[in-house]
């Protein structure tokens, strides 16, 4: 009886805990070092989002945001202008910490 409620029960949330450390660790986007150096000069507002565009030329700040969906939308709106111009860029929206919760390229 143990070992059924251990196989059943135990096992599946012990493998999918570390199933999803896995993801955690490994399944971040790994931001540029441009990006990198910019958060470092000019860190993040505890619980704002940021958004940053980098191009050839350099990174640019486009704006901090309290709400990531503020910041998602800014991200796309910028991503379009870039289109419409044919410029070639990437997009990334950083959290407090630095990561990237999202990242698109033009």
């Amino acid at each position: 009886m143990l070992v059924l409620v251990f196989y059943y029960l135990v096992l599946p949330f012990l493998l999918g805990w570390v199933f999803i450390k896995i993801i955690k660790k490994y399944g971040r986007p790994k931001i540029p070092a441009e990006v990198a150096l910019l958060y470092a000069e000019r860190p993040i507002e505890k619980g704002y989002f940021r958004v940053v565009k980098r191009r050839a030329s350099g990174v640019d700040f486009l704006g901090d945001f309290e709400k990531q969906p503020e910041a998602v939308d800014e991200m796309y709106r910028a991503r379009a202008s870039a289109r419409a111009q044919g410029e070639p860029a990437a997009f990334f929206v950083l959290n407090d910490q630095g990561e990237a919760l999202e990242e698109v390229d033009s």
